[in-house]
């Protein structure tokens, strides 16, 4: 195996951070963990349990493959960058169903925040595939 960049180590670690919180998000919504739910209005909390199915499977998409991806880049493996491009889809296909497609849309039932809060997962994902990318490149090379 090629040396360790510098950098590996804490982009490494940032991105299973983020994608660690990102499947405890997932889990405490699906599991319908009380206590975390508390932070929703029961409205939000409907909108987000009526949303399609193809919905759900684009979040469980975003965030399972992009846990794999982020370990897989900690552990400097080849696919990472595959996975993490998935993850960005999945998150892409999540974003557009909830700001164009669901009725109402994310931003009517979250505010501005919730846009937000979906627009810099992608713009995340985005870096993380980048540097994944990056070292696989390099290392190729190498």
């Amino acid at each position: 195996m090629h040396e360790t960049p510098w950098h590996h180590w804490p982009v490494a670690i940032l991105a299973l951070a983020w994608h660690l919180l990102g499947a405890a998000d997932y889990l405490l919504a699906k599991l319908e963990y009380g206590p975390y739910l508390s932070a929703f209005t029961p409205d939000q909390i409907a909108w987000f349990a009526g949303l399609p199915l193809w919905i759900d499977i684009a979040w469980a998409v975003a965030v399972w493959v992009g846990l794999a991806g982020a370990w897989s880049l900690m552990r400097r493996g080849a696919q990472a960058a595959l996975l993490l491009a998935l993850a960005l889809a999945g998150l892409i296909v999540l974003a557009a169903g909830l700001l164009l497609v669901a009725e109402p849309p994310l931003g009517a039932v979250a505010g501005a925040a919730g846009v937000y809060a979906i627009l810099g997962a992608i713009a995340a994902e985005v870096l993380f595939f980048l540097y994944a990318r990056a070292m696989h490149v390099a290392q190729r090379r190498a």
